[in-house]
């Protein structure tokens, strides 16, 4: 009888503990890996200054400009920056994490590299300041195996400009290359 209470008392406690799962990141660094938020709120700020935006597409060669006049496309631009949410359960431990300071001005550049070959993306560098804003982004992501080929490269710098090279390769088919460049710029009246 007192095995029987000893060995219910283990199962409890092991099933404490198994409900308490793996520890979470530091409240600072969570925030972030939530890409999805920080471009959202770089969007909707960008909404309200009403910036004149001219956008940039090459497509092979061939360029293409134009002005875009409704800011409610600017959530469609910020797209490919929210996709490349890091913050998913499924990607917990997937990234490994380094944050560099600069003594000189404050700013702090936060960088996460995929531990594993396919992940995407695979290299996410975020550039903020003292106030703890972002200045500029950089996104990694690609895929390969033997009948496709995908890299995309994103960079944002804060109410400046924002810039997505995609370059994809399927096997028997020509490379397809696209650069979209969108610079913001002053207030529109």
């Amino acid at each position: 009888m007192r095995s029987l209470a000893w060995f219910s008392l283990i199962g409890m406690l092991i099933g404490v503990t198994a409900c308490t799962g793996p520890e979470q990141p530091h409240p600072s660094t969570r925030s972030y890996r939530d890409l999805k938020r920080i471009f959202r709120e770089e969007a909707a700020q960008l909404k309200q200054q009403r910036p004149s935006i001219q956008k940039i597409v090459t497509l092979n060669g061939l360029t293409d400009t134009i002005m875009v006049a409704d800011t409610a496309a600017i959530n469609s631009l910020f797209q490919p920056f929210m996709d490349a949410d890091i913050s998913k359960p499924s990607l917990y431990d997937a990234y490994s994490e380094a944050k560099i300071a600069n003594a000189f001005n404050g700013d702090t550049s936060v960088m996460y590299m995929a531990k594993g070959k396919q992940t995407r993306p695979s290299q996410v560098i975020l550039n903020v300041d003292k106030q703890q804003q972002l200045r500029s982004a950089d996104i990694t992501s690609s895929a390969s195996n033997m009948l496709y080929r995908f890299k995309q490269d994103l960079h944002y710098e804060h109410n400046k400009l924002m810039r997505i090279i995609t370059v994809q390769k399927v096997l028997f088919l020509k490379e397809e290359q696209m650069e979209v460049i969108v610079q913001f710029g002053q207030q529109n009246k």
